[in-house]
């Protein structure tokens, strides 16, 4: 049967009126969005440490803030809970949380970054004794949240004592420190009958050499006595200080200090490691780059480890990073370490830098 030219038309006309019925019981359309490739900023990691009596709080974003931070664009709110830790848990959403900051990125930015992605901030009316609970909160320009961290939560116990009796030893491998922990004050009976474990003793040493001031020199706080710095030059000289720290799960309470006298390390050392080694990939090769050594050398050996097989690359020390190690396999994992070789007769190499794994993708 054929349509006659009218009914064809009749046909459109109800077809196109359905069509607008169904556009607007769905509502109005727009374009798809573009997927934002960028990450957002959302609050990453935070930590929490104890000094001089207050509250100092760390944390990074998972990517750096975009734009003009000088014009405000972001900011962070601190809220803060007091709690009991008997009856409540680092877990628990605080009952009566309080904001005691707010301030822009800019501002609560550490020290100098190309890109605005951690920061700190100090709690200076916290009192002794009181636990706190904190959570920071990512704002918008208009004071919308954008994110927020994971709860941390501090106590502000008393700090501990300097260690005692702190002496150092001039050995061939580096400098021996060693001292004794600093009497505690026994532990209440009330402390005792709520079942309250006091918290560890650790120590962190840090180290002085010149203008620099002092730097950390122990990666990880210290449960022993004792910590031997591998990491100094041939000669050179230092001074060293060992502060006491309690450690209440992950937070750590600062306290007191012993510091040593000046120490001159001994001539003829092997060259301590270089501090830190990384890999940057190139059309297929592989670039190892690393930190100079603090001591005296003559250059630097690559080492390369594989499914657990060791071998170096390098057939004589090289001057100065980086080294370029064109028979890097595709689509292979490989660790790299790097290590000092002394100026000096008979050029003994030092000890290997900590092992970097990279895997080299090949995308076709």
């Amino acid at each position: 049967m054929v349509q006659s030219p009218k009914g064809l038309a009749g046909l459109r006309m109800a077809l196109l009126a359905w069509l607008i019925l169904a556009v607007a019981a769905c509502g109005s359309k727009t374009l798809p969005r573009p997927i934002d490739e960028q990450a957002k900023p959302e609050i990453a990691t935070i930590t929490a440490q104890v000094k001089n009596a207050q509250v100092l709080l760390n944390w990074t974003l998972a990517a750096p803030l975009p734009g003009d931070q000088k014009a405000g664009t972001h900011a962070f709110a601190v809220n803060r809970a007091v709690i009991d830790p008997q009856t409540d848990c680092p877990e628990c959403p605080p009952a009566a949380a309080e904001r005691v900051a707010e301030l822009e990125a800019a501002a609560a930015a550490s020290g100098t970054q190309p890109e605005l992605k951690t920061f700190s901030w100090t709690d200076k009316t916290s009192k002794t004794g009181a636990t706190y609970r904190y959570q920071v909160v990512l704002l918008d320009s208009k004071q919308r949240p954008l994110g927020r961290s994971e709860p941390v939560q501090a106590t502000l116990l008393s700090p501990p004592a300097a260690p005692r009796k702190l002496k150092t030893t001039v050995e061939a491998k580096g400098i021996l420190l060693q001292w004794q922990p600093p009497k505690r004050p026994k532990q209440s009976k009330q402390s005792k009958a709520k079942g309250e474990q006091p918290a560890a003793l650790r120590f962190v040493v840090e180290r002085s050499n010149g203008p620099a001031g002092w730097a950390v020199v122990s990666t990880e706080p210290i449960q022993g006595n004792s910590f031997l710095d591998s990491a100094v030059a041939d000669g050179g000289n230092y001074a060293y200080r060992v502060i006491s720290l309690l450690d209440q799960q992950g937070v750590y309470v600062w306290g007191e200090s012993a510091e040593s006298r000046v120490v001159v390390a001994a001539k003829q050392m092997k060259p301590p490691p270089p501090q830190t080694v990384w890999v940057i990939p190139d059309q297929g090769k592989l670039q190892i780059h690393w930190t100079l050594s603090e001591g005296a050398t003559t250059g630097y050996h690559v080492y390369r480890k594989q499914d657990g097989e060791i071998s170096r690359l390098t057939l004589t020390p090289i001057a100065a990073p980086p080294f370029v190690d064109d028979n890097a396999a595709a689509n292979t994992v490989y660790s790299y370490a790097v290590s000092a070789v002394a100026p000096q007769e008979p050029h003994e190499e030092g000890l290997l830098s900590k092992w970097v794994e990279f895997r080299n993708l090949a995308f076709q």
